[in-house]
């Protein structure tokens, strides 16, 4: 269905066209012509947005699942820096690398990178619920006040702070599941009860993390994998 291969004993091996074949880059004009991530799924304007809307049944709508929340995760994330494809998806270097175009939809969901750093070895995708569990991203996490380092034990009540660890629906994409304390207590279980508003106040929080008001203001250091507060 998407193997294009047979289109080069005509149109030559760069789609560039042949002798009574029309050129296919006049219409596909990024690199690789019509082999082009952006052409089977994303923007087919934008070589930037390879990712869904426009998934590759041509839906639009995030209650798609071949589209849910590409969008917020990549490309207007909020409460962290970009979660590239890596995270859910082997990304391909070929059009057809093993694993991407040989087999049937629905895309193979792999989780690595962020999804599974700290406690999210068991992170999973359910097909037939549309949903994600286990994952760092969304709370699965257990930090221990033994291995912190002792600037920062103060931090902990008990002996482990632990995120939230909820699963969230993919097609869901209304707010509610990415909201602030929807992965983690504010603050988390087993730690230090104090208002969200004084995270980054004084020299041993989260400074130029969170604002006064407890807005993310540096979203690089936010679902990043690491415990960022002062003096660690």
């Amino acid at each position: 269905m998407w193997d294009m291969r047979n289109c080069r004993s005509c149109h030559s091996a760069d789609y560039s066209g042949g002798i009574a074949s029309p050129t296919c880059l006049q219409c596909h004009t990024f690199p690789d012509g019509p082999e082009a991530c952006n052409t089977c799924h994303g923007n087919i304007n934008n070589i930037e947005r390879i990712a869904p809307p426009r998934d590759i049944n041509k839906d639009t709508l995030t209650t798609s699942p071949g589209v849910g929340a590409h969008v917020i995760h990549l490309y207007d994330n909020d409460l962290g820096a970009e979660i590239p494809c890596v995270t859910c998806h082997i990304v391909p270097q070929n059009v057809y690398d093993q694993g991407h175009v040989d087999t049937d939809p629905p895309a193979e969901i792999i989780f690595g990178e962020v999804a599974i750093v700290n406690n999210g070895i068991n992170s999973t995708y359910d097909y037939a619920q549309v949903s994600c569990s286990n994952t760092y991203c969304h709370g699965n996490f257990v930090y221990t006040k033994e291995s912190a380092p002792d600037s920062l034990k103060f931090a902990y009540i008990e002996d482990q702070i632990v995120g939230s660890n909820v699963s969230v629906i993919w097609n869901q994409v209304d707010g509610t599941q990415a909201e602030c304390g929807s992965c983690h207590g504010t603050p988390p279980v087993g730690h230090l009860q104090v208002s969200p508003n004084s995270c980054g106040l004084g020299g041993f929080c989260h400074v130029g993390i969170v604002d006064a008001n407890g807005n993310i203001i540096d979203k690089n250091k936010h679902i990043n994998g690491e415990k960022n507060a002062a003096g660690n």
